[in-house]
């Protein structure tokens, strides 16, 4: 059964929201999935804007070495991540509503009730 684009979409997203999530604690690793991700999502956009999608990596890996350089850089990273994040949503089409947020949120916390 072939997985639909809007599918698709919303998973890479949804790879990106947990990107975005882990980055308040630390740089998130530069890995090919999440290039890859990126390079998905940028080829929804029909070429539009691809700097959001470099800001939005260069943030949550810190490719500029900010981390070095700032005591308060996991807040400036978070911020930028979740300003990138959200014009990376327009530019795909899709709107980041707090239902989506609270999914994502809720995905990358532990069961509380220990299940």
């Amino acid at each position: 059964m072939p997985i639909s684009r809007q599918h698709l979409t919303y998973k890479a997203l949804m790879a990106l929201e947990e990107a975005a999530n882990a980055t308040s604690e630390a740089p998130v690793a530069r890995s090919a999935a999440l290039r890859f991700t990126l390079a998905y999502l940028f080829a929804q956009t029909d070429g539009k804007n691809r700097n959001w999608f470099d800001s939005f990596w260069q943030t949550v890996t810190d490719a500029a070495g900010i981390e070095a350089k700032s005591n308060g850089a996991g807040i400036g990273r978070s911020a930028n991540a979740t300003a990138t994040l959200n014009a990376i949503y327009r530019l795909v089409g899709v709107e980041r509503t707090p239902e989506i947020m609270y999914r994502a949120a809720r995905k990358r916390r532990p069961q509380e009730d220990g299940s």
